[in-house]
């Protein structure tokens, strides 16, 4: 089994994607100041959200796009989880999670 539980992306971006996604969660904190750096990364999120929206509409979520807002934000919490704290299996929380998105 892989460090993180199972979920290959997760592992992927904290493992050999470590520092890259390091450098992501800097700029997160820095855009909280800097209004073209939001703009910036609201531009690359935008994307990212009905794809997800779509995969979980396809699971049968009730509401796809509050589904995807709330399972992206759990992903991004995990990042910041498993870059700061080191912490091991996201499956728990991230399971229940999903499963909260697709009821």
């Amino acid at each position: 089994m892989t460090r993180s539980g199972g979920l290959p992306l997760l592992e992927h971006l904290t493992g050999p994607n470590r520092t890259p996604t390091t450098a992501r969660l800097i700029l997160f904190g820095e855009a909280s100041h800097d209004a073209s750096l939001r703009a910036a990364l609201t531009r690359a999120r935008t994307a990212m959200d009905p794809t997800v929206a779509v995969a979980l509409a396809h699971l049968g979520a009730r509401d796809p796009v509050t589904a995807a807002q709330a399972v992206i934000a759990c992903f991004e919490g995990l990042l910041l989880r498993r870059i700061g704290r080191h912490e091991t299996d996201p499956r728990p929380l991230f399971g229940l999670v999903v499963r909260g998105a697709l009821a």
